[in-house]
């Protein structure tokens, strides 16, 4: 395994909380947490990105969408709302009030 998804998994593992109990992430680290999923590079994804061109956006994708999100976030996402996305930033508006800044 690589130390890169190995930190990755004990970071899913051990969410960050602030004062009210509540898992704290920016938006900058929810796309972070995109591009983990996905497997790509660090700073290769914006708000502007279409998710048809991303050559890892597909059904496992989703479903691996709706886990991190319910494992950082504490809600489970409407697979609804993931499908009908086309861009990086339709999935961090999904996030909505759960993210930070």
């Amino acid at each position: 395994m690589r130390i890169k998804q190995f930190l990755l998994r004990i970071r899913l593992l051990i969410p960050i909380r602030n004062g009210d109990g509540k898992i704290k992430m920016t938006r900058s680290e929810f796309i972070s947490e995109i591009e983990n999923l996905l497997e790509i590079d660090t700073g290769s994804l914006t708000g502007e990105t279409l998710l048809h061109n991303i050559e890892r956006w597909d059904s496992l994708a989703v479903v691996g969408f709706i886990a991190m999100v319910d494992e950082n976030l504490g809600f489970t996402p409407s697979p609804k709302k993931i499908t009908g996305s086309e861009t990086i930033e339709d999935l961090v508006k999904i996030a909505g009030s759960h993210l930070e800044g």
